[in-house]
This record gives C-alpha cells, sequence and structure tokens, in this order.
C-alpha cells in the first residue's frame, strides 16, 4: 500500500467538498465585487463553483477582465468555454450549463436538457458486484 498526501482542497466525495466550494465562491465574488474595477459581466450565475456569465463588451475587455480575475486568487483555475453556433437551428448559438442546454435566438433564450457526448446511457446495475 502507497500513502499519498494531499496538498490543498477537499478530499474527492467528501459531503463537506461542495458546502466548502459554496462558502469559498462567496468570498471569491466579495472580492471581485470589491476589487475589480472597469466592465463587468451583465449577468452572473454561479451554482457551486460552475459560472455563467453574459459578456456585453468586446472580447479584449473579456480578456483584461479573464487576467484580473486570475490575480484574485491563484488557486481557481478558470476554464473558458464560449457560446458555439448550431447549423440545425439555422445558425444560432447555444451554450451547455450544468445539466441545460440554453440557445440563444433573435427572439430570446429557449433551453432544453444537455447530456455531455461522453453519456453512453449505461448505468451499473444495483446487484452488480
Amino acid at each position: 500500500g502507497k500513502y499519498y498526501r494531499q496538498k490543498q482542497g477537499v478530499s474527492m466525495g467528501s459531503p463537506l467538498a461542495p458546502v466548502l466550494a459554496c462558502l469559498y465562491m462567496e468570498y471569491f465574488e466579495s472580492e471581485l465585487r470589491l476589487n475589480l474595477p472597469g466592465p463587468q459581466p451583465s449577468l452572473w450565475v454561479r451554482y457551486i463553483d460552475d459560472i455563467l456569465l453574459q459578456w456585453p463588451y468586446s472580447i479584449e475587455d473579456f480578456n483584461i477582465f479573464l487576467r484580473k480575475l486570475t490575480h484574485i486568487e491563484d488557486l481557481i483555475n478558470l476554464k473558458v468555454e464560449w457560446e458555439t453556433s448550431d447549423p440545425t437551428r439555422l445558425g444560432f448559438a447555444s451554450m451547455p450549463f450544468l445539466d441545460l442546454l440554453i440557445k440563444r435566438s433573435p427572439t430570446g433564450l429557449s433551453f432544453s436538457v444537455y447530456r455531455k457526448p461522453t453519456h453512453t446511457d449505461l448505468y451499473t446495475h444495483y446487484f452488480s458486484s
């Protein structure tokens, strides 16, 4: 048996992990509001550590905003996903967030269930060993 030492964070699967993530993200967001001058997102929605934001300014302004975010806390690694154009919906943009696929059109937003491409719909049977 090998032993490993965890240097930071909470062990995966711990019931305390989501609580600590929410508390830490609350702190992160309060620092964001206090210490980040300049353009801000027009929408900021968070569930635990997943964030959906709407950026009404230029990409250059967003890159500056992102650099400032990463300077607030070194432990947070931000992954940016952009909305993509969906040819099956006449080129309207879509974006997955949690279990939703958010589709943007000239008339507004629509929502549907989102399944990751790697989802196989296979589940382990209750009595399997």
